[in-house]
C-alpha cells in the first residue's frame, strides 16, 4: 500500500516570452536615453584643457599628427578648380583653406566629444561660399 500515491497531472506546456526593454519600438530607440551636454560640461572640458597643459599638447599633438591631405578629383580638367577651393575656403570669421577647417573639427570632437561643421552656401546657392565650425 503506497501512503502518497502520484496522481496524473496535465502537462502545461511553458510559454517562453522575450524579456522586457529588449523589444524596439521604433528605429530610433537609442535617441531615447539621449541626453545632450550641459553647458557646465562644455566649460569643465574647456578649463581642464586650459588648467592641465599636458591635456591641451596632447590634445593638440593628436589635431597635428592628422597632416596634410590632398583631394584628387576624377576629372583632371577639374584639379584646379578643386585646389584653388582647398586652399581658399573661408572658415569661420579669420580662417581660410579646408585644413583650417578640418583642424577645428577634429580639436572640438577630441575636447567636448561632439562637433558641428557647416557648409555655408554662396548666394546664388550653386556653390560654397565657406565654412564654419558650430560650437
Amino acid at each position: 500500500m503506497k501512503l502518497f500515491s502520484k496522481k496524473n497531472r496535465a502537462q502545461h506546456t511553458g510559454v517562453q516570452t522575450a524579456p522586457k526593454g529588449s523589444c524596439r519600438v521604433h528605429p530610433f530607440s537609442a535617441l531615447d536615453r539621449y541626453s545632450p551636454q550641459s553647458v557646465a560640461e562644455y566649460e569643465l572640458y574647456a578649463s581642464l584643457r586650459e588648467a592641465v597643459p599636458v591635456i591641451d599638447a596632447a590634445l593638440s599633438k593628436i589635431v597635428r599628427l592628422v597632416g596634410n591631405f590632398r583631394l584628387k578629383a576624377v576629372n583632371p580638367a577639374y584639379q584646379t578648380t578643386l585646389d584653388d577651393f582647398v586652399k581658399g575656403v573661408s572658415v569661420g570669421a579669420g580662417g581660410v583653406s579646408l585644413q583650417t577647417f578640418i583642424c577645428r573639427y577634429l580639436d572640438q570632437l577630441i575636447t567636448y566629444g561632439v562637433a558641428v561643421g557647416e557648409m555655408i552656401p554662396s548666394e546664388n546657392l550653386h556653390g560654397i561660399c565657406g565654412l564654419y565650425n558650430a560650437s
